[in-house]
């Protein structure tokens, strides 16, 4: 009789996306993982120095690489092989607040061409909501299992890779009834049972994600609009917060004024509720959602006018820029208001920068 496959006696995995795998694969001495994609794709991670820099991943990189955590190009041989594929596809945003999919699409499909036998199937991946039943129209092997990993302390002060490494809660998501959620809870055997929580409905997974970015990104705006306004009332914003973060229905959760809401994610899904409301008519609620957006913009432009006030002319000025990240603890620069002040002064020809991140690495500075 075959041996029912369990997590225990799966020895390779499959992964299309390296990121949050590299975590995972630190928690396993047992098994070998392998990221595949295109040679292009793969070779920033065969190289001493990863393609951006996370705290302890260079060292976990270092240790791991070669001896259970494999980067190859023979996509078809590791589908084929490993019964066990995560999908982890960065996702990121369109015109007019639509999700780019063509990646996590070509993911997909390359499950489905090299597939022979059925597969489970996790995917990591942000994926919208309402194009979650395309990979089941795509993929339909007998047996399944589609889940959904998130987890929203990724946009924690600091290191995302932290997160991942110690996650305090994921979330699985499913829709086919012959789910194995053994298998996911020994996936992940090393969060505590209590912080395992298994929906049997993936697109609401898929919306919690979206919709608890957009709400940490309308908290973050809420409190630059509270630091707009003691601007302007002459009012101490530090104790403001001090007052807020005693509150019991808030907390202090997201609420730090900045300069504005930077980041992929928080961006991305707040523009991208703007577009499903406008898909589904609901107007005002759009409106809603681009008032936030727009906010997060004009707190931009009205810090660099402050800026310019300040200074009086910028005339011959030299300018130190600390912090190119948009928050603590990561390279990541995607959205960050520090680079749109730094295009905004780099107009002016006459104003010298002298450009500083402890986590950025110089070259990409350049």
């Amino acid at each position: 009789m075959e041996q029912p496959i369990t997590f225990a006696n799966m020895n390779s995995i499959c992964c299309i996306g390296a990121f949050s795998i590299v975590a995972l694969a630190h928690h396993y001495s047992n098994k070998q993982f392998y990221v595949v994609d295109t040679v292009d794709q793969l070779a920033p991670w065969n190289q001493p120095v990863p393609p951006f820099w996370e705290p302890q991943l260079p060292d976990l990189l270092l240790a791991h690489r070669n001896v259970k955590l494999h980067f190859h190009n023979n996509i078809q041989q590791f589908i084929q092989q490993c019964p066990l594929i995560f999908i982890a596809i960065e996702m990121r945003t369109k015109k007019k607040g639509r999700i780019e999919l063509d990646k996590w699409m070509e993911a997909v499909r390359l499950i489905r061409d090299n597939a022979a036998v059925s597969k489970y199937i996790i995917d990591k991946s942000d994926v919208p909501f309402d194009v979650r039943n395309t990979i089941m129209d795509v993929i339909q092997p007998t047996q399944v299992v589609h889940s959904n990993y998130t987890n929203h302390e990724f946009f924690s002060h600091g290191s995302a890779f932290d997160t991942l490494l110690n996650p305090r809660r994921v979330v699985f998501g499913h829709r086919t009834p012959y789910a194995n959620l053994t298998l996911l809870h020994h996936i992940y055997n090393f969060v505590p049972k209590n912080n395992r929580l298994v929906i049997n409905d993936a697109r609401s997974v898929d919306f919690t994600k979206i919709y608890c970015n957009a709400l940490l990104g309308f908290m973050g705006t809420l409190a630059n609009i509270g630091s707009t306004f003691a601007d302007d009332l002459n009012i101490d914003i530090n104790q403001v917060f001090r007052i807020v973060d005693s509150e019991d229905r808030l907390g202090h959760s997201f609420l730090e004024p900045n300069v504005a809401v930077g980041g992929p994610a928080l961006q991305r899904d707040i523009a991208y509720m703007a577009y499903m409301a406008e898909e589904g008519g609901h107007k005002e609620i759009a409106a809603l959602f681009k008032g936030f957006i727009e906010v997060n913009k004009k707190r931009k432009e009205k810090f660099e006018k402050k800026m310019l006030k300040c200074m009086h002319s910028l005339r011959g000025k030299t300018i130190v820029i600390l912090g190119l990240a948009y928050k603590e603890g990561t390279e990541d620069m995607s959205d960050s208001p520090s680079i749109y002040i730094c295009e905004q002064l780099m107009r002016n020809k006459d104003v010298t920068l002298r450009v500083h991140d402890p986590i950025v690495y110089d070259e990409i500075i350049k």
